[in-house]
């Protein structure tokens, strides 16, 4: 699958860097309405997504580099792991990205920087998008397993009529060792 191939991320919000000024902050506030959210919550595979807004601004932090500084907050729903059913969760984070340009990623090779890294920096062409900062973040802060309050997970043990079941300490390779050397140490 090539990149092309994949479905463009909602709520781009692109700012141009032209636009942006060395010598004073370009603040933002982004809020997701009803069809912004419902658009997210499909592209993020959650089953509801309430309320979203991350609030910051961009200041310049060196020659064509620029820092994204913000808070995102949101209310959403997941599905529980074990219930399947739904679990409400609140995030609020505090964000900082730095940005370079694109050209300069190159110039880095044979580094140490890892772009997946959140402390490395994030390389831009002519736009810094905070609405795809903000849909990245929002990603990153879900709980990868919700459980819903008292949801447990049951085991089952089934076998055929007349076989014991195996449970997990049969499948253990060296408890019958551990038990024969506290059969022996213990002289008996």
């Amino acid at each position: 699958m090539k990149p092309t191939d994949l479905a463009p991320a909602p709520f781009q919000r692109p700012i141009e860097v032209e636009s942006l000024s060395a010598a004073r902050p370009k603040p933002f506030d982004l809020v997701a309405d009803a069809e912004a959210r419902a658009e997210i919550a499909a592209f993020l595979g959650l089953p509801r997504l309430d309320a979203l807004r991350m609030k910051g601004e961009i200041n310049a932090a060196g020659r064509d580099r620029w820092r994204l500084t913000a808070r995102l907050t949101a209310e959403l729903c997941q599905t529980c792991v074990v219930s399947l059913s739904d679990v409400s969760e609140s995030i609020d984070e505090d964000i900082v990205r730095d940005f370079i340009p694109a050209e300069d990623v190159s110039a880095l090779e044979g580094t140490d920087l890892d772009l997946a890294d959140e402390d490395d920096p994030d390389p831009y062409e002519r736009v810094i998008d905070p609405g795809i900062v903000a849909i990245e973040c929002l990603a990153l802060a879900l709980d990868p397993y919700p459980r819903a309050p008292g949801a447990e997970v049951t085991v089952s043990a089934v076998a055929a009529p007349g076989v014991a079941p195996l449970k997990d300490d049969d499948l253990k390779p060296f408890a019958g060792l551990a038990a024969l050397k506290d059969k022996m140490t213990r002289g008996g």
